[in-house]
């Protein structure tokens, strides 16, 4: 690396230490995720992934709170594939979330988490509250292994209808190779290239293995974009996976 140490900040040695440590997993068939992960029981999990501030720590935690699903990732879910189905293996479980979302979603927890002087002019969407100790002292369960019946590609929102769209089976498996694919390519900040110069962390068989590997995923698993608000999604959710357990 020859970047002056002055413009090298800890997150560009986290996403480049995550990049090299995924690309060291696929090759034992694991990947990470960015994603958040909920488990309903030992049959039925989901994930929610999007993009930064879609809303994927709100959904998880609502579903916590609510309906005492366990939280298997907060940030970052470790996959793969074992008897034909898309598993959890584990998942980060420090819970962050923006002071903006929190006031947003979760009003009622406002007074746990008072705003310091210091922080009261900050954007209050750039404010992290950690809500791990209010999780413990009631109770919350967390979990890590788990067979993923759901993946949600979210977008959340405060206003309008709420939905779910369900994907092609092709847009399903390049839905999951590309959200397997982010942290070995270092969440993008790492060009794709199998041949000199173009720096990468890929090598051309294991991403021809990814691919299919992803293919294989949605055969057991539902892949879908969902919209809207997060109260009304956790309901259409929490609906619909009851009904597949009632189903089986």
């Amino acid at each position: 690396m020859f970047s002056p140490p002055e413009n090298l900040h800890f997150m560009d040695l986290a996403y480049l230490l995550m990049g090299m440590f995924s690309n060291d997993l696929q090759t034992k068939g694991y990947y990470f995720m960015h994603a958040s992960a909920v488990k309903y029981d030992d049959m039925h999990s989901m994930i929610f992934a999007g993009d930064p501030n879609a809303g994927k720590t709100s959904m998880a935690f609502n579903l916590v709170k609510n309906n005492r699903y366990k939280l298997i990732s907060n940030d970052n879910v470790l996959v793969g594939l074992k008897d034909g189905k898309l598993v959890t293996q584990a998942g980060t479980k420090n819970v962050q979330m923006r002071y903006g979302a929190l006031r947003a979603y979760f009003p009622e927890l406002v007074p746990y988490f008072p705003i310091g002087e210091c922080d009261k002019d900050k954007d209050e969407w750039d404010l992290r509250v950690i809500v791990d100790d209010y999780m413990r002292e009631r109770g919350y369960e967390y979990a890590n292994e788990s067979v993923v019946t759901d993946v949600c590609g979210i977008s959340t929102y405060n206003g309008g209808n709420s939905f779910f769209k369900g994907k092609s089976k092709i847009d399903q498996g390049l839905f999951m190779y590309e959200k397997m694919t982010e942290n070995i390519r270092s969440c993008r900040h790492v060009l794709l290239g199998f041949d000199y110069p173009l720096p990468s962390f890929e090598r051309e068989d294991l991403s021809k293995d990814r691919f299919a590997l992803s293919q294989a995923m949605c055969e057991n698993a539902e892949v879908y974009e969902a919209k809207g608000t997060v109260d009304e999604l956790s309901r259409m959710l929490v609906k619909k996976i009851t009904a597949k357990k009632y189903e089986n």
